[in-house]
């Protein structure tokens, strides 16, 4: 995995699949609605919220409290979050040891033509479009016999 240099924040478009130590300021677009999920034993709120600045825009993952403190049009300074792929699509978090705040500062316009979530799965991936836009194709229950 890449880290990002300790203090220097990153625009959207330098953002990378599997990368960590991410340090950025974006302004949050759309919150989705949360859902509740069972992890580890107790239960949870997750939900996905599209963040960027005028380079770009991707998917971030919000739990539980962080959800609380995010919403639409405000800005945030995210400290320590990395990138993953969950079905093909790349992801921010800030995970157990990242963190962000609600800053009072000004991002006028985000770049939504330019959605890395999107972008990574059909482009730096060579997935052609007949197979990134079809359903998961489900695992065969047959097993391999043993010898």
């Amino acid at each position: 995995m890449e880290r990002n240099e300790k203090g220097t924040l990153l625009k959207v478009s330098q953002i990378k699949p599997f990368q960590k130590g991410i340090n950025t300021k974006v302004k949050i677009v759309k919150v989705e609605n949360p859902i509740e999920v069972f992890s580890r034993g107790k239960k949870h709120r997750v939900c996905e919220a599209l963040v960027g600045d005028e380079t770009g825009c991707l998917v971030m993952t919000l739990w539980d409290d962080e959800i609380d403190r995010a919403s639409e049009g405000t800005v945030i300074k995210i400290e320590n979050a990395y990138t993953d792929m969950y079905r093909g699509s790349l992801r921010l978090s800030t995970g157990k040891y990242g963190s962000f705040e609600v800053i009072e500062d000004n991002i006028p316009s985000v770049n939504i033509q330019n959605n890395l979530s999107r972008g990574f799965r059909q482009h730096h991936y060579r997935i052609p479009d007949s197979i990134a836009n079809s359903p998961p194709v489900k695992p065969s229950k047959q097993r391999r016999k043993r010898r």
